[in-house]
Parts: C-alpha cells; structure tokens; sequence
C-alpha cells in the first residue's frame, strides 16, 4: 500500500456467500472476485412477490440441519477444477456438492467449463485487455519505450464517453501491475519523463493472460522497424 495515495486505495470487507444485485458496472477488484449472471426479465409477476412465512421458515431449517449434520466434518479433497480465481471462487461450492450429491459432480465440472468460457470472453473486452492492445500496437510500430501519458491519449481516443476516460495518474496505476520496467525516455537531446520499457516477452504474457489476439511482430521485424525508424530521423 502507497501510504501517500490512501486515496485511491479501496478496501472490500466481504466474508460468506454474497449476491450483489445492480443495473451498473461494479469496480473492478469486487468484479474480478465474482461470477456474474445476466438477469432474464421476469415472465410471471408471481415471482417478484415476497416469500410467505412457511417457504420462509422451511428453508431456514433446512440449512439449520444441514449445518448440525456436518458439523466437524471437513470437506472433500478433489482435483483442482480451474485456475485463478474461477477455483478460487467455485472450488468451496465444489467441495459441498461432493459431501451431498457426489453424482452430480459431472453436472457442476459442464457449468465450470461454461464459466471459464465466459470469462474468457469477459477479459478480451476488458480494460486491462484494451491497455494491453494498445502497448502491442506501440511494440509493433518500433517503438521500445512508451509514456503513461501516450498510452492514456490513445486509450481516451476510442472512448467517447469523458467519464470512462482515464487520466495520465490513473493509467500509471493500472499499468503498474504489468511489470514494464520504467526508463528515463530520451527527448530532444534531454532526458524527459520515464516511460515504460516494452518487453517483448511479458506482453506475450500479458497477451494471452487477457485474451488478447491482437498479433506481436517476432523480435525481428522489431528491430527493421526499429531501424528504419532511426534512418528516417536523420537529417539530410
């Protein structure tokens, strides 16, 4: 933690099972954390009316006496079903399904494979995803080092809307976690801001970390580029 941007820094005490319900985007590190559902509009008014008394109470005593039976037991070890925080997420409900219905277990591994599938689909659109895509797109014209401030000004390019772009400050945070090495970058003779080295190798890393497609020209073609760019920068 940066003590001097407590600022920025957001803390989420989240304990037990939680839904959360909303019509808007919720921040990110809640998100990362979550399985998300898109609501289906209602069919039947019927189902939005409040429970009665006796569904109430029926269920209630049924997670009463599932706790009293399995009290002091501990959960079933299994094979690990994903990866990252998918597992993180399902392998506690995995573990319970095991303990009471262990035929069903090839029901909940189909769901899994849909979940990982979706959220494949989720981190190729995603934000990290687009500043990913945007570091590619520098690498591959030649360049080997890049500003916070250019990648923001290229970000804020494709987003219409001003409250979803982002400032020089908070694209060096997001870009941060990538592990970009920072250099003093060489301006006109004087050494200007530091920017970002762009490794070749950690944005393949970072490519299929987030589904990113978008193609890395092999270190070869860099380097014509490279040098074609610096023949061009000459005077006559």
């Amino acid at each position: 933690m940066n003590k001097r941007e407590e600022k920025t820094v957001m803390i989420y005490d989240v304990f037990g099972p939680l839904v959360i319900c909303t019509e808007s985007n919720i921040p990110e590190p809640i998100e990362d954390r979550t399985i998300k559902f898109q609501m289906k509009e209602n069919e039947s008014p019927e189902v939005e009316d409040d429970w009665d008394l006796t569904t109430e109470q029926a269920l209630i005593d049924l997670l009463t006496l599932f706790r009293a039976k399995f009290k002091g037991k501990g959960l079933p070890k299994h094979e690990k079903i994903a990866r990252r925080r998918v597992n993180e997420i399902l392998s506690p409900l995995y573990k319970i399904l095991l303990l009471i219905d262990e035929s069903r277990k090839g029901e909940f591994v189909e769901f899994v494979e849909t979940i990982k599938a979706s959220r494949v689909a989720d981190e190729a659109t995603s934000e990290n995803a687009t500043i990913v895509s945007i570091f590619i797109e520098i690498y591959n014209e030649g360049e080997d080092i890049v500003s916070t401030r250019d990648i923001a000004k290229r970000y804020n390019q494709d987003t219409e809307n001003p409250n979803f772009q982002i400032s020089d400050r908070s694209m060096g945070w997001k870009i941060k976690p990538f592990n970009f090495k920072k250099k003093a970058i060489m301006k006109r003779g004087q050494f200007n801001k530091a920017g970002w080295v762009i490794d070749r190798k950690t944005l393949i890393g970072l490519a299929e970390r987030f589904s990113v497609e978008t193609e890395i020209i092999p270190a070869s073609e860099h380097i014509k580029v490279v040098k074609k760019q610096a023949q061009l920068s000459i005077p006559d």
